[in-house]
Order: structure tokens, then C-alpha cells, then sequence
């Protein structure tokens, strides 16, 4: 098996953040509500976000309890987003200069968003290089997951569901590499554990795949006969219980119980009436919905990222590989129980967005088919990802001006090929150079189309590089092939 060089996954890892970076695809009422935590905490060494609900951070996303006002997220966005607002207003005391709104939702958005959510690249392209042992298939994959799916768009805005989705993944690795080296130790045990507690405590929902994941564990510790081992489960819960306790203890500040979740106060009585429904909203699976996610034209997510598509190609042949059977079983159940899961929830695609924005968590498990595909199917894996990242570029450079109309009422839904979020929203805006905000037009101060260009020439000098590092410089790359010849 050849060996992974530290600068390859360095390099992939700034292809990708380089492309979160660039863009700011602007705010709602749930980055408002998550910044609004953030903001409270460190200004104002409190939890209510009372001061900004009218002013800087307005946002209907809000609980109400005892007179005040909470954000209703999951806390885990915002816990990571105190450190960092903390040095950025030391820093503004430092310069004498005042942080606007706008900087500092930008600011906040990568240094917690973005540049976390790139972490996902080199954690990818090593699993997929350790699995194929081609860097250059190693790279195309991680490009179609990160880039090529809706887990490229909100890694752009302050949400939740990408830094879940790394938490996952990075526990799920973890696992991956302890099995492949046949070694368990301390650290990584409780290391894994904390991922996982970081990912509920993110987005309550994905305690299903951490069950999942916790079936994962239990096989890899059966075979190398340590699931009688009492140490293990006791580390992986000391793991998982440091931020569940940070948690619990926020409720009780708040709530005056640990166990009681924000979503319990909702502010809105249309959407607490939803809350209180189910389990948070969430009812039996229901087939039509899981068909509007999946398959519908309006913003079925196959529709949107093709490459994801190929992952049902090792689904169908997982025999043919039993080396990497658990994994291969893994993401299927993964993926397959989460998209059910809320197909049952009312509002299923999450409101404000051009895609179920809820899946965003499992994307990252894609990565595992695609990575086991079959050798003669990997060949056709270069256009399907290049299109997906084509139309996710699309999504994420534009305006999403005309998204609200369209996406106001799902029930009943539209007819299949109708409508597209895609091309009836963000395509026709970037047609007339309707933009999201970008490093182009802040730094370079160029407009429209041209705003684009440093981005292509950075992300394209990446490539050279990693190119070159790998193959050596196109002069030795094409003497070598030449003298093999002869």
C-alpha cells in the first residue's frame, strides 16, 4: 500500500477551503439566531439574545421562556463561534476600529464554518487514497463530495449541518483507520467519542447515526476481541459526555432542566404547533417525500449532485468486496434511515433553501461507495462530478434572490420538471451577474464575472501543485513516460 504524503491532503485541504472561503452566501433568521447566541455570550456574558433580535441579528428562529428570548438552535455552531469573536474584538481594541455587522458574520461564518467544514477534504481524499491507492481518484472524490454537493454551499453560511457532518465522518475515520491498523488505544477512543457528542449537541437529529456508528464500533471491537473490554464503551462515553454536559448544563441555566431542548419554547406558534407533532416534528416516513428529496426535478438532491448517484453501484455489488463490507453497510444504513427519517418531518426541506438542507450531515458517508467503487466503473466518475460541482459553483456564486417564491409551500408539490431551484433561481441570477458576496468584489474590488477570476487562478495554481508534487514537474512527468517506451 503506498503511503500517504502529509503534503497531499494539505494541498486538497486548501482547494477546499480556498472555495468556502471565497464566497459569503449571506444570512437568514437561523444564522442570525446562532450568531445572536454567539454575540450574547461574549458581549454580554449571557445566554438571552433579547439586545439583538431587533437590531443588528433580527431573526424569527427563537425560543421564549420566562420573559426572555434563546436562540432555538443547537448550540454547537455557536459554542465554536465564541473563541473566535473573542480574538476578532480583541483585535478591534487593539486596531481602534470598529467590526460591522456584516464583517463580523462573514468573519465568524469562515473562521468557524468554513474553515472546520474543510477538514472534511483531507479526511476524505485519505480514506479514499488508502482504499484505491490513486491520489488522482483519491482527489475527484473528495472534489464531488465537498464541492460537488449542498455540503459545499452551507459550509458558506453559518449553520450547523456540515460541522456535523465532520464530526461524523471523523469518528466514522477514526474507527475506519483503527481497524485497518488493528490498534485501539486511549486516545482515539475517547477522541471518537467527543465527535460524536459534538455532532447531537450540533444537530439533535443525527443521535441516529451515532447509534449507527456505535454499531460500527461494536463490530470492529467484537473482531479484534475487544468488545468485553469494559474500558472501551466507558471511554467512548466519557468522550461523547464532555460537550453533552456542556449541553445539559446550558438547558439548566436556561430551562431550569438539563433535559429540556429549546425547540420545546418555540417562539413562533406555527412552528411549535410542528414541534410538538411526532418526535420534533418528526412523523412515520412518508414515500412521496423521500421521492421529492431524492428524485424530484424542484431540488431533489440526485438531481443536484449526480456523483452521488454512482454510490448505488457498490450498494448493488457489495459482495463483490467483502474486505470493506461493514463500511460499504454502514453508509447505506446511514443514508438510507437519516433520508427516511425525515421524509417524515413536515417541513422537510428545511424552509429558506434550494435543497433538503437536513441530509447535509450524511453526504460525507457517500464518499464511502464511491471511493469502493469497481476499477472499470471509476473511469466514469470524472463527468457526473464535474457537473455536480458545475451546478453546486452555480448555487453558491449566485443571488438566491427569487428562492423564497418558490420554496414558500411544498404541499402540495410541483410537478416533475416544472420547477428547478437550480435553474429556475440561482441559474437565471447568474446569467445577469446577480452574485453572492465574494472575495473578488471586497478585496479586488472587481464586479460581476471578473469578481470570479482570482478564485479560478488560485484554485487552479492549487491543482498545478498538487500535480507536480505527485508526478514531478510536466518536463520529468513526459521524459519518464518517453523512456519507459522505449
Amino acid at each position: 500500500m503506498k503511503k500517504v504524503r502529509p503534503k497531499d491532503s494539505l494541498i486538497v485541504f486548501l482547494i477546499v477551503l480556498l472555495a468556502y472561503g471565497y464566497f459569503f452566501t449571506g444570512s437568514d433568521a437561523n444564522t442570525n439566531s446562532r450568531l445572536a447566541l454567539v454575540r450574547a455570550v461574549v458581549e454580554q456574558d449571557r445566554f438571552e439574545i433579547d439586545s439583538f433580535l431587533n437590531t443588528s441579528l433580527p431573526t424569527g428562529d427563537r425560543a421564549y421562556f420566562h420573559g426572555h428570548y434563546y436562540s432555538d438552535k443547537a448550540i454547537g455552531s455557536s459554542v465554536f463561534g465564541v473563541l473566535p469573536y473573542v480574538i476578532l474584538l480583541s483585535g478591534e481594541d487593539l486596531l481602534h476600529r470598529f467590526l460591522s455587522i456584516l464583517a463580523f458574520k462573514e468573519l465568524l461564518t469562515f473562521l468557524v464554518v468554513g474553515i472546520i467544514s474543510a477538514i472534511l477534504a483531507p479526511l476524505v481524499y485519505l480514506f479514499t487514497k488508502q482504499v484505491t491507492e490513486s491520489r488522482w481518484y483519491a482527489l475527484l472524490i473528495t472534489a464531488g463530495i465537498c464541492l460537488g454537493t449542498p455540503y459545499y454551499v452551507y459550509s458558506t453560511m453559518y449553520y450547523g449541518h456540515t460541522l456535523a457532518g465532520l464530526f461524523l465522518f471523523s469518528a466514522f475515520y477514526t474507527w475506519f483507520e483503527a481497524r485497518a491498523k488493528d490498534k485501539i488505544n486511549l486516545v482515539m477512543t475517547i477522541g471518537s467519542g467527543f465527535f460524536l457528542g459534538l455532532a447531537v449537541i450540533t444537530e439533535y437529529p443525527t443521535l441516529l447515526i451515532v447509534l449507527l456508528i456505535g454499531l460500527y464500533i461494536a463490530y470492529i471491537l467484537l473482531k479484534s476481541s475487544q468488545l468485553r473490554n469494559w474500558k472501551n464503551p466507558v471511554l467512548l462515553v466519557i468522550g461523547a459526555s464532555i460537550p453533552i454536559v456542556v449541553l445539559m448544563a446550558y438547558n439548566y441555566q436556561i430551562f431550569k432542566t438539563p433535559f429540556a431542548l429549546s425547540y420545546s419554547h418555540e417562539s413562533s406558534p406555527d412552528f411549535a404547533s410542528i414541534q410538538d407533532s411526532g418526535l420534533m416534528g418528526i412523523h412515520l416516513p412518508n414515500p412521496d417525500v423521500l421521492f421529492y428529496m431524492t428524485f424530484h426535478t424542484t431540488m431533489g438532491i440526485f438531481w443536484q449532485s449526480p456523483i452521488l448517484l454512482f454510490a448505488f453501484a457498490d450498494w448493488l455489488n457489495v459482495r463483490k468486496n467483502p474486505r470493506y463490507l461493514p463500511e460499504s453497510v454502514l453508509s447505506f444504513a446511514v443514508i438510507l434511515l437519516y433520508f427516511g427519517m425525515f421524509s417524515g418531518y413536515q417541513i422537510w426541506w428545511g424552509g429558506l433553501a434550494f435543497t433538503p438542507r437536513h441530509l447535509i450531515p450524511v453526504l460525507p458517508f457517500f464518499s464511502i461507495p464511491l471511493a469502493l467503487l469497481q476499477k472499470r466503473l471509476q473511469r466514469w466518475v470524472s463527468v457526473p462530478v464535474l457537473f455536480s460541482i458545475g451546478q453546486m459553483f452555480i448555487v453558491t456564486a449566485s443571488s438566491r434572490d427569487g428562492l423564497s417564491s418558490l420554496t414558500r409551500s411544498m404541499h402540495p408539490f410541483y410537478r416533475m420538471f416544472q420547477n428547478s431551484t437550480i435553474y429556475d433561481v440561482y441559474f437565471p441570477n447568474f446569467l445577469s451577474r446577480a452574485l453572492s458576496l465574494n472575495w473578488g468584489e471586497e478585496i479586488f474590488r472587481l464586479k460581476g464575472y471578473e469578481s470570479l477570476i482570482p478564485l479560478f487562478m488560485a484554485e487552479m495554481l492549487l491543482i498545478i501543485l498538487f500535480y507536480v508534487y505527485n508526478l514531478g514537474s510536466p518536463y520529468e512527468f513526459f521524459n519518464n513516460r518517453r523512456l519507459t517506451k522505449k
